[in-house]
């Protein structure tokens, strides 16, 4: 008997797994997506879904292009700043640029009020930053250069480290992985073109990954969007790619965080979106809330209310410190809290009709 309800508790979970993973993707590795005019509208829950990102709410992005040095990098940075801006509009994220001089404004001035502004904005259900141009690092002190003063990390996160909501910070330059350690606020996530602040040459990461983000190629667990995690992974292989077809020493070594350890983690250690190496502690590994946050939302994360995403997202955290430790767990106790959770996503997805309504 106890082998019976354990075989069919899981393969009750398992008909729940795929019906979620298809139609939300998952926290495991990749699963193909069902047709798109099999998929179920989500039931109306008396909540909206996105705000509109035209005012107040919904989602912003910032693009900061910083001083060029020479016009060739001139060029390529505005043509990276312009294919975001395009990208967002077709998004639906309300977007705005910092590139120079606005009457007797410097950029810095620019930055600093255009981030407090947005910082203070409590309706702003997430931001995006991006920084396109040159870094430095004097060992101490890693900057992002403008025309004029440059920033600080640290000025920079004094600023956006004070929203509480998710905020999502794409650095392109050189010596942009300081830029990890400064940043203290656990609802702010991170890719740096660099690995560390002494990685100073120019860098093609911000190319690659402005194309990934929208890139359908991309969708490693085929939920019709492309996720941070995703266009990170796409955006350092390809970097990884180049050197090795130009026959060039890497420069450069792309690193995204979004666990809050400040440490971390390049593209190759990931084999789809899940880890391929081990880590030791219990504490989430990156990749897990970077997996769950898109520039270009399908049309399954667009019907979701911030609170129903907000809700999903949690019960992803969950399913995958399940994972991590079921070889510490009694089988028959590991798989009876998976379906728990499993079955809780399922009603998230499909409230008229859940499996428990079956």
């Amino acid at each position: 008997m106890r082998t019976e309800l354990k075989t069919k508790a899981v393969w009750r979970a398992g008909v729940i797994a795929v019906c979620v993973f298809a139609f939300a993707g998952s926290t495991g590795g990749q699963t193909e997506s069902l047709p798109e005019e099999t998929q179920k509208p989500l039931a109306d829950s008396g909540t909206s879904g996105e705000a509109n990102s035209t005012g107040k709410g919904g989602r912003q992005l910032l693009v900061v292009v910083g001083a060029a040095g020479e016009p060739r990098y001139g060029e390529t940075f505005n043509r990276w700043c312009e294919q975001w801006l395009v990208q967002a509009a077709e998004a639906d994220i309300a977007a705005s640029s910092i590139s120079g001089m606005v009457g007797d404004a410097l950029p810095k001035d620019q930055l600093v009020a255009r981030l407090g502004e947005l910082a203070a904005d409590e309706t702003l259900e997430e931001l995006w930053v991006v920084l396109i141009g040159h870094g430095t690092f004097d060992g101490k002190v890693a900057r992002f250069n403008l025309a004029g003063p440059d920033i600080t990390a640290d000025e920079f996160f004094d600023l956006i480290g004070k929203r509480e909501k998710l905020s999502v910070v794409v650095n392109c330059t050189s010596s942009s992985s300081p830029f990890i350690s400064a940043n203290k606020n656990r609802n702010c996530l991170i890719a740096t073109a660099t690995r560390d602040g002494f990685e100073q040459d120019f860098c093609h990461f911000g190319g690659f990954f402005v194309d990934a983000v929208v890139n359908p190629d991309n969708d490693l667990d085929k939920d019709r969007q492309v996720s941070l995690l995703e266009a990170f992974i796409a955006a350092g292989k390809a970097t990884d790619a180049f050197y090795e077809t130009e026959k060039r020493l890497a420069t450069e070594h792309a690193l995204i965080e979004d666990n809050g350890d400040g440490l971390g983690t390049p593209a190759a250690w990931f084999k789809g979106i899940r880890l391929s190496v081990d880590i030791k502690d219990q504490k989430p590994a990156d990749g897990l809330r970077s997996n769950q946050v898109f520039f270009s939302r399908g049309r399954v994360e667009r019907e979701l209310s911030v609170e129903q995403r907000a809700e999903r997202d949690r019960l992803e955290v969950e399913i995958e410190s399940l994972r991590r430790r079921k070889n510490r767990m009694d089988e028959d106790d590991y798989y009876s809290q998976l379906e728990s959770v499993l079955l809780q996503l399922a009603r998230l997805y499909f409230p008229a009709s859940g499996p428990d309504k079956q």
